[in-house]
């Protein structure tokens, strides 16, 4: 009887996962997918032309290695193929995350609140990139380390790895953490397999040409860092001679080093304060009201959670935490890296929530009403328009909604 019961449930969890992605997947027919961005490396590497691929989309392996693998098995075109390559990542990454939530939800139906975001909505959109499958990856790391087959999650570790060299954050925080929890096999196991892994991706990306700057890693880097910094915290548009998406007001020559590979001049493009805004949109609405959530506890319970909780849990906040900050210098795409901090706020709060709260209906109720309305509402009034104005209101409507909750937080008793 127990068994039926637990297989009937876990059937919802799986039915309301085909749901969310259903609608989400309706929604992007009724707007239409994205092909803008990076969409033409990512087909290149599908059609098998990586000659043409430039770092680090060389390097980027898997995802698209699948994708025309796939292409020729089924003699399709590779659109399709992504297509469906990235409604099924969503899918299962709502399944596997099932797994570990259908242990503290009170009902299945809270993996509304939850995953209905508009960040899911906007990763179907980008068919070409390899963002759906990434975060189906992470989602089956994590899901190994909580059954603690650490094996498993270091076989996931390496795949990562051939998917999106971000990985590297998730790997070093894994080693460190590892050893600190006085887990130091696994820490230099795992220390073998992010090393392994550096090897494999440099291997496969030397078959494409470098990157446009011709710059090596280890430079490019930093620059891209500064570069991203200066827009999307200050609107601060800064020019080089190999990289064209400005007109530059003024321009000056440097000096003919070879660390700065083939960028012979630097410049200003002048200012654009919708980027810093946009960033603190991103920040304030795409996990909803989760980011208030995560940092009230951090606030009062940080050394209880970094010394008590379960190894998982930790390596899962600390790097959803370093890729919330991360995400804001490391690339022009700003939801697509922060969203790799999903651990921290969509999968860990829950636990928290559980852990610290006495959460009755009436609570669950009006906190998942307000995730709700943060996550979609300002997003639909910025969507109205691309204007200063229109960002500036979804940014007030956002601030209103955290106002609502942290009072809402603030009266609810607490478990001691």
């Amino acid at each position: 009887m127990n068994v039926k019961k637990l297989t009937s449930g876990y059937i919802f969890y799986l039915l309301l996962a085909a749901v969310i992605v259903f609608f989400l997947f309706s929604l992007n027919i009724v707007v239409g997918p994205t092909y803008g961005g990076d969409s033409e490396w990512y087909v290149a590497a599908a059609e098998g032309r990586f000659h043409e691929l430039i770092v680090p989309y060389s390097s980027r392996f898997l995802h698209p290695f699948m994708v025309g693998f796939f292409s020729r098995l089924f003699s399709f075109e590779v659109y399709p193929i992504f297509l469906a390559v990235t409604a099924v990542s969503v899918f299962l990454f709502l399944v596997t995350n099932s797994a570990f939530l259908k242990k503290i939800l009170n009902s299945p139906l809270l993996l509304i609140p939850i995953f209905l975001l508009p960040y899911f909505f906007a990763t179907l959109r980008e068919i070409f990139q390899p963002d759906a499958f990434y975060i189906f990856l992470t989602a089956l790391f994590f899901l190994f380390l909580f059954y603690q087959k650490e094996s498993a999650s270091l076989l996931v570790l390496f795949l990562l790895f051939l998917t999106r060299e971000s990985t590297i954050i998730l790997g070093l925080i894994f080693i460190i953490l590892s050893w600190l929890r006085s887990k130091k096999i696994l820490a230099l196991t795992a220390l073998v397999v992010v090393a392994i892994s550096f090897y494999v991706t440099s291997a496969i990306g030397s078959i494409g040409q470098p990157n446009v700057h011709q710059l090596n890693g280890l430079v490019y880097l930093p620059l891209k860092f500064v570069y991203n910094f200066a827009a999307n915290v200050f609107g601060v548009k800064l020019w080089v001679n190999t990289y064209t998406s400005c007109e530059p007001a003024f321009q000056f020559n440097l000096p003919a080093i070879p660390q700065l590979g083939v960028i012979n001049k630097a410049g200003f493009c002048g200012f654009d304060f919708s980027l810093p805004l946009y960033t603190l949109f991103t920040l304030l609405t795409i996990f909803g009201v989760g980011p208030l959530l995560l940092f009230s506890y951090l606030k009062r319970q940080s050394k209880k959670i970094f010394k008590e909780f379960p190894f998982w849990i930790v390596v899962a906040l600390i790097y959803g935490l370093a890729l919330y900050f991360i995400g804001v210098f490391a690339g022009t795409g700003i939801q697509r890296i922060v969203g790799y901090s999903w651990p921290a706020f969509l999968l860990i709060n829950p636990f928290l929530i559980k852990k610290f709260f006495i959460c009755d209906r009436k609570f669950i109720m009006k906190l998942s009403m307000v995730q709700i309305l943060v996550a979609w509402l300002p997003f639909m009034v910025y969507r109205t328009g691309s204007s200063v104005f229109f960002a500036i209101a979804a940014i007030l409507l956002a601030v209103v909604g955290y106002y609502y909750a942290f009072r809402l937080i603030k009266n609810q008793n607490v478990r001691i």
